[in-house]
């Protein structure tokens, strides 16, 4: 008997499904696996079920193939289990693939090193928004600018501009009214109690995010910590300020941007403000509270020769 390989997938991304069956079959047999065991997401279970599904089944290597919703919600089904989580990214931000250099839309590839690939354990930042329940993600999650932009950016444009949507999205998100945001860093120094003003709230668990943009380069998503951000830019010039510090891997600096490490943070807003999860959109939220659970992940990864 071979080893077992579910791969999960979200059929509204996918238009070449028996092409790539056929792809994944010669690999398995080339690699030792049975033949794939291929389970649908749905509308009403995005991912989370069909990944139980498949760590009840046995899998020895469970794959997520689509956007970056589908592969958090795989992740946060297999967190904990040490069964080995292949990422095959067939969205628009990749943020997950992007920061573990994983290739981006190119599915025998992908499958290719989830199956021979080595096993690299990451940390799963855990959230908490008002009083609903923990979810976790496997980037970033905050609110304000950032939230505005993906809530903002049209499916329809997403598919004929791919990342590059979101620069529409975002110049309009520039626009929007700030909000203050009072920060408790838990048990690492950091904020000073204070409401600050904010355009963004943000904590990372990795650095790099849509358009290969370094927001933190320090920021390892294997280090055990998280990174907490406050941007408060005030008008075009203040943004321009901000955008050339990102730029510049934050060699400039900029007052108008905060960063603190962390491993638990608490913020409560002034206001209700749009908060998004590794580019997924959850609707306006009043506070935002956030864990990390470290190495409770293992990636395939690229073998490092």
């Amino acid at each position: 008997m071979g080893k077992r390989i579910s791969i999960i997938y979200n059929p509204t991304k996918i238009d070449d499904l028996d092409l790539r069956v056929g792809i994944a079959s010669r690999l398995a047999g080339e690699h030792g696996y049975e033949t794939p065991d291929w389970i649908p997401s749905t509308e009403d279970d995005p991912g989370f079920g069909q990944g139980k599904q498949a760590l009840e089944s046995g899998a020895d290597l469970i794959c997520a193939m689509g956007g970056d919703g589908t592969v958090r919600l795989v992740a946060q089904a297999l967190r904990g289990s040490g069964v080995p989580f292949g990422v095959i990214a067939e969205g628009t931000g990749n943020l997950l693939a992007r920061n573990l250099d994983l290739p981006l839309n190119d599915f025998e590839d992908a499958l290719e090193i989830a199956m021979t690939g080595d096993d690299r354990p990451i940390d799963l930042g855990l959230v908490w928004f008002d009083d609903q329940d923990e979810r976790v993600f496997l980037v970033i999650a905050g609110v304000g600018t950032d939230a505005d932009t993906m809530a903002n950016t049209h499916d329809n444009l997403k598919k004929m501009m791919g990342w590059l949507a979101y620069v529409e999205s975002g110049s309009r998100a520039m626009l929007s009214r700030g909000f203050r945001a009072r920060v408790d860093n838990g048990d690492l120094p950091g904020p000073d109690g204070r409401a600050h003003h904010a355009r963004s709230y943000m904590v990372c668990n990795c650095g790099i995010l849509t358009g290969g943009v370094v927001l933190v380069p320090e920021a390892e998503p294997d280090d055990g910590q998280l990174d907490t951000l406050v941007l408060a830019p005030k008008g075009p010039f203040g943004w321009g300020g901000v955008l050339l510090d990102i730029a510049t891997h934050h060699r400039r600096g900029s007052k108008r941007m905060r960063h603190w490490t962390t491993h638990q943070a608490t913020a409560e807003f002034n206001r209700p403000v749009e908060g998004q999860l590794d580019g997924d959109a959850v609707g306006e939220v009043r506070r935002m509270r956030t864990d990390i659970d470290p190495g409770s992940l293992v990636v395939r990864v690229a073998k490092n020769d």
